[in-house]
């Protein structure tokens, strides 16, 4: 029988793999902030040319403050407050970890967060005292953990047999696997919810190279290319969302003090909304009988021919009619590909998957 090397996830950097902030809004009273650049106030009016009378206000735009390969929003806007009887004017600041530059994947942390606060003073938008802005409100929060993962493609595929079925518009999974894009996605970010959060697994180096490459060279190419690092993203969407979630206080203070366990809380609620509970890997007893040997070595035989895994399942069960039968046939084969051709250590490669499946809070 030919002994192959397993190729088991690497996860040197599981028990480092500390939750923090990614991205976030942060809202603040517009008369507790100093405005710096005006123009932020302005109203635009669309003007009938001929008479000079105004004809309706135009909606304001955000300005957006560019650094390489990333940008800060700056919005003015009426939001309701208390039970919804009125509304407040906010100055809301929408930003994310990129700020820190070359500590990108540290995260927003209590440890960094004077670096992000000296950043957005610089954009000479607003002034605020450093304290007041530790009290500013957080909506759309993303927080993220990054991991190493070096099989990411069996782990997807452990996702999506495990994702929770469902025929809601807007709900289920997207599941990529190209060149260019590899994740999957529950949820979507915009219409987030307790009940629906959002939630993706992607592999954060490919998603660098084709969607930030100006920010990856200025800043993460000298640290060498993430080629195992995986992120895992979730939002908590509102207030009524952080209620849900058991976070009383959303000032940017509050969520910056959250310790990793009530951070890991919301990772748990998450994926338990989109996951089933993780079922072991089936094992395969060591004592092959003659049909399981015969199905061992047609697999080698076919991998040796350059014929991938996934073209042999095909053709192998192609000829069985009943589903039953080729649902049953196809486990079996996939069980021993997994036991005693991908991976000559079942127990091994069992071993890692459980551990990145427990850093990420599912189990």
């Amino acid at each position: 029988m030919i002994n192959r090397s397993p190729k088991i996830p690497n996860n040197d950097d599981l028990d480092k793999a500390t939750a923090s902030i990614d991205s976030l809004c942060l809202r603040f009273p517009l008369n507790s902030v100093k405005i710096v650049d005006q123009s932020i106030l302005a109203k635009k009016y669309v003007v009938n040319a001929d008479t000079g009378d105004i004809e309706r206000e135009l909606k304001a735009k955000a300005k957006e403050v560019w650094g390489v390969g990333y940008k800060t929003r700056y919005a003015i806007q009426e939001q309701r407050v208390g039970r919804g009887v009125g509304t407040e004017t906010f100055i809301v600041i929408q930003f994310n970890s990129k700020l820190l530059e070359g500590r990108y994947f540290e995260g927003i942390t209590h440890g960094n967060i004077r670096v992000v606060y000296e950043k957005l003073m610089q954009h000479g938008i607003m002034a605020i005292s450093y304290d007041d802005f530790m009290r500013g409100e957080c909506t759309d929060t993303d927080f993220k953990r990054d991991l190493n993962n070096d099989d990411f493609s069996t782990t997807i595929s452990i996702l999506v047999k495990s994702a929770r079925p469902s025929k809601q518009l807007g709900q289920g999974y997207k599941a990529w696997r190209s060149k260019t894009n590899q994740g999957i996605q529950f949820a979507s970010r915009q219409s987030a919810t307790y009940s629906n959060p959002f939630l993706k697994f992607y592999h954060k180096g490919i998603q660098l190279i084709s969607e930030s490459l100006e920010f990856y060279e200025a800043f993460l190419q000298e640290h060498g290319y993430p080629e195992h690092k995986v992120r895992i993203e979730t939002t908590i969407k509102n207030k009524k969302h952080f209620d849900k979630l058991g976070i009383s206080d959303r000032t940017l203070q509050g969520l910056l003090s959250l310790t990793d366990s009530e951070i890991d809380q919301v990772f748990r609620t998450a994926i338990k909304k989109h996951l089933e509970p993780r079922t072991m890997m089936p094992s395969v007893t060591d004592n092959l009988t003659p049909s399981d040997s015969v199905f061992v070595y047609s697999i080698e035989v076919a991998l040796n021919s350059g014929i991938s895994f996934e073209n042999y399942l095909d053709g192998a069960t192609h000829n069985i009619e009943n589903r039953s039968s080729k649902h049953n046939t196809k486990k079996r084969l996939t069980d021993l590909y997994l036991a005693y051709v991908k991976g000559t250590d079942l127990d091994n490669l069992v071993a890692t998957q459980t551990e990145f499946c427990k850093a990420i809070g599912w189990e």
